[in-house]
């Protein structure tokens, strides 16, 4: 994915489509799935961005200012995609992580928190070792240009430890007794960068993990089908929250609660007839008024 800037409005705006339709159906997990998959069209804009002005301009890489906090490429580049790929790229990542660590859940507070903290220094550090996006041949399925961002190729262990972190992530966030939403938020990862290394033979090509985007659109949209636990839990009615405030006993004696409890017009229990009647045996079991 995302071999030229079609690619990436395309994937993006299939995105949006499925975050709406998350938004929409409102399950139990569904405004966080939305989130989520959000932060992975970040990753398509950045990608047209730079797609952009490569077609103004073939995109070049500066080494010169890599392990720098520099703010001009220099040699007559362009400012604008340097800063979208020296530091727009590291601000995404720790987005994404952000959002890993919201997932709903009560799971290790202190570690998730810590961990932003950890991956917040992590993405300062990658932005101060980047540099300009440049432009690659890739292999699969056929030799094309692809970007690669930050204008160098991290080691293939450096990846696999950021893909474990991430893993890691869903473990602290979600729930043991949610093995399904487990497999299904990580397996993209393995299944992407499995795919990346059998076909390019190095994990370094980022803009190319924009695949997560598409799977977790489908994995998301199917929720239904492989997490029955997820619907969301019916709305209480009027009903059911007038007589849950003003409860009668099965004897028919209000409770303490009850009998200090504001009438209102129309919906109290004596208004019906069985509220009526609960009331008239509570009436002769208090006796006549003096």
């Amino acid at each position: 994915m995302c071999w030229s800037i079609e690619v990436s409005a395309a994937s993006a705006g299939v995105a949006w489509m499925a975050c709406a339709m998350l938004l929409w159906r409102r399950r139990r997990r569904d405004a966080w799935f939305a989130g989520y998959l959000f932060t992975y069209t970040l990753t398509q804009l950045v990608d047209i961005v730079l797609w952009t002005y490569d077609g103004r301009r073939p995109l070049e890489a500066c080494p010169g200012r890599r392990n720098s906090f520099a703010v001009r490429p220099g040699g007559g580049r362009d400012v604008a995609p340097f800063l979208v790929s020296k530091y727009g790229i590291p601000c995404v990542v720790l987005i994404q992580y952000a959002a890993q660590l919201s997932y709903p859940s009560d799971r290790w507070p202190r570690v998730r928190r810590g961990l932003l903290v950890f991956y917040g220094v992590a993405a300062v550090g990658m932005a101060y070792s980047s540099a300009c996006t440049d432009v690659v041949r890739a292999a699969w399925p056929e030799p094309h240009d692809t970007l690669r961002w930050g204008g160098s190729s991290f080691p293939a262990p450096m990846v696999v430890v950021v893909a474990a972190l991430t893993g890691f992530n869903f473990y602290a966030c979600v729930e043991r007794d949610e093995p399904r939403v487990l497999i299904a938020l990580t397996a993209p990862f393995l299944v992407v960068i499995t795919f990346l290394a059998a076909t390019e033979g190095t994990l370094a090509l980022g803009s190319k993990w924009c695949t997560y985007c598409l799977f977790y659109a489908a994995i998301f949209l199917a929720a239904p089908l492989w997490d029955g636990r997820g619907a969301r839990p019916p709305r209480p009615t009027p009903v059911a929250s007038e007589f849950k405030r003003r409860r009668v006993p099965d004897d028919g004696f209000p409770d303490e609660e009850s009998k200090h409890a504001p009438e209102s017009d129309g919906d109290s229990p004596r208004s019906t007839p069985n509220g009526l009647v609960a009331a008239c045996r509570w009436k002769l079991a208090l006796g006549p008024e003096p």
